[in-house]
């Protein structure tokens, strides 16, 4: 076991808010009695997901309180949980919607990740197909562009920030 989750706050249906925040609190506490980064799902609910997080910073894992997984808030979201630690996640989307290539270039290469979020939200060369990990390097690519470095760099630098998150071996 390398992280806590995927836990978080969900409010697309707008249901359960009060169950699901003190279920997220029950989490962040297992996160430090584990000593395991927390692997964060956020929908529609930064809000929320700051101020509880910020409440309970006493919970949070020092340099490395975890995640936010297929990351969609602002620029403003990205700053307050960057001030907290927190690694981001970026998938398929970024190859395709253009509204979150001000976040991706706000965030210091030094605290993104990415993934595929397989099966779903496959990168633009196939998408509505199904997702695959094997198509991680079309985002690594799409965030090398935005971020106008290499593709290697992206590579490099992603990777060693999952060792460091996950607490891997190379």
């Amino acid at each position: 076991m390398v992280a806590i989750g995927e836990c978080g706050l969900d409010y697309h249906r707008k249901e359960n808010k009060k169950e699901q925040k003190i279920i997220f609190l029950e989490h962040i506490r297992l996160s430090k009695e584990t000593n395991k980064p927390l692997m964060i799902h956020c929908r529609d609910a930064f809000g929320d997901l700051i101020e509880i997080l910020n409440d309970n910073r006493r919970f949070l894992i020092a340099n490395n309180p975890g995640v936010l997984h297929f990351f969609t808030g602002t620029v403003e979201d990205a700053g307050k949980l960057s001030d907290l630690g927190f690694y981001f996640n970026f998938g398929g989307l970024i190859t395709f919607n253009r509204s979150f290539d001000e976040v991706v270039k706000f965030i210091p290469l030094e605290k993104i990740m990415l993934e595929t979020d397989a099966p779903y939200v496959a990168p633009a060369s196939i998408r509505y197909k199904r997702n695959e990990p094997y198509y991680v390097s079309e985002i690594a690519q799409k965030l090398a562009e935005i971020k106008n470095i290499s593709f290697e760099e992206v590579c490099e630098k992603t990777t060693a920030n999952a060792v460091k998150n996950f607490n891997l071996t190379k």
